[in-house]
């Protein structure tokens, strides 16, 4: 636990957890326009299985 947190602490102090959001929005748009229909599938999918399993279990 001490460890992640002094990741944590340390990635954030030094600019390091901007940089990581930064680049992952730069670098992952692209493949999520690529695979938008199929992303937007899962989505889909998703939402049916969760929607049918509260069915199930009455929730």
């Amino acid at each position: 636990m001490r460890l992640a947190v002094a990741e944590a602490t340390c990635a954030r102090s030094t600019g390091f957890a901007e940089t990581a959001r930064r680049l992952e929005r730069e670098h992952s748009a692209p493949v999520r326009a690529r695979f938008a229909r199929d992303i937007a599938t899962r989505d889909r999918l998703q939402r049916a299985a969760l929607t049918r399993a509260e069915r199930i279990l009455g929730e």
